[in-house]
């Protein structure tokens, strides 16, 4: 069976682990999926890849949170540029409450 890598891109790619933060993600990466999807994170990031503008900005709420991936505001933006760019409104009001500072510490 031969797996063919997906394409490359620095926006839709899961952040690696800096030898600073691996080992230590949070106690709630144990959840198993997403309450919304039922995908976990790296299922997320598959859709996303695939060009699921609706797992982006569920990915991005996780990251914003901190919630099964460590908490991350700039992959959030990054994840819902991503989406805001295929006119997903749900994504283009987290950028605005990004921007605003409520969403995200």
């Amino acid at each position: 069976f031969y797996r063919q890598d997906p394409p490359k891109t620095v926006a839709a790619k899961a952040p690696k682990k800096s030898a600073a933060t691996q080992g230590q993600e949070q106690s709630s990466t144990a959840s198993p999926a997403n309450k919304k999807s039922g995908m976990n994170p790296t299922q997320l990031w598959g859709a996303v890849q695939a060009g699921n503008n609706k797992a982006a900005v569920e990915l991005a709420e996780l990251y914003i949170k901190g919630d099964g991936v460590p908490q991350n505001c700039q992959q959030a933006r990054v994840l819902l540029l991503i989406a805001s760019e295929k006119r997903n409104t749900a994504a283009i009001k987290k950028l605005q409450e990004l921007d605003k500072g409520a969403a995200c510490p």
